[in-house]
Order: C-alpha cells, then structure tokens, then sequence
C-alpha cells in the first residue's frame, strides 16, 4: 500500500533563501517558512518548516522569494533526527514539489518579462 504524504502550507519565509549546487551541478535552494496555528483558546504556537526545492524550481525560488514573503508551498514531508551537545534533535522538513506568492494580502511581485527561452513565434494577426 503506497502512503502519501503530501502537504501544502502557507506562511512566512524567515530565513533568505539559500542557492546552492551539489557537486553534479543539480540547484539546492533551502528557506525557513513558520505557520502560525491558533488554538480555540486564543493561543498562537508558530510552527517552523525548513523548505527544499530542487533544480529548476531551486532556482526560481531563490530569484523570486525573499525574506518576509508570505508563500505556499506544496511537498512531501521529511522528518529528521540528530544529535547535537548530547540533545536529541529533530525536524520536520518539506522537499518542495511547487511553490508560489500568495497574494491574499499583497500584490506578487513584477517579474522580468523577458522570456528565457525562445519558443516558435505567434503571428500577430492570429488569434491566440
């Protein structure tokens, strides 16, 4: 039986996103992003994701999000322990799969429309 353990959160990115490549050349973009969950209590507990995307999606998001962007993010859970000064340590991660701005409380942002790659051109007088 195949689990699937998928997830979609939206929230805040805490920490810059970070570009790097492997020793292969493949893109690595890592970011923060917390999730503040509210009790019916009134209570707020911030929940804190570390998000990573791979290759071509690495990229885009290290060109497009920036610190304080509100984001969803759609993955697969990751969880990881360690020790670390005797303390047991863990984390729950998303391997990113998409990403995007949510624009529920503000405009995205522009982005350059130069395309990168050049397809077949459209006649001006054809309808699209």
């Amino acid at each position: 039986m195949a689990f699937d353990n998928t997830t979609t959160i939206i929230g805040n990115i805490t920490s810059a996103p970070e570009l790097a490549f492997t020793s292969g050349g493949a893109a690595r973009c890592t970011f923060s992003v917390a999730w503040n969950q509210k009790n019916p209590n009134g209570d707020e507990r911030a929940h804190f994701f570390r998000v990573t995307a791979w290759r071509q999606l690495a990229e885009n998001a290290a060109e497009s999000f920036e610190k304080g962007d509100r984001v969803w993010v759609f993955g697969r859970l990751d969880y990881s322990e360690w020790e670390s000064d005797g303390q047991k340590r863990n984390r729950v991660g998303i391997n990113a799969e998409d990403a995007g701005l949510s624009v529920q409380w503000k405009p995205a942002k522009a982005a350059d429309s130069t395309p990168k790659k050049s397809g077949p051109s459209v006649p001006q007088d054809e309808p699209f």
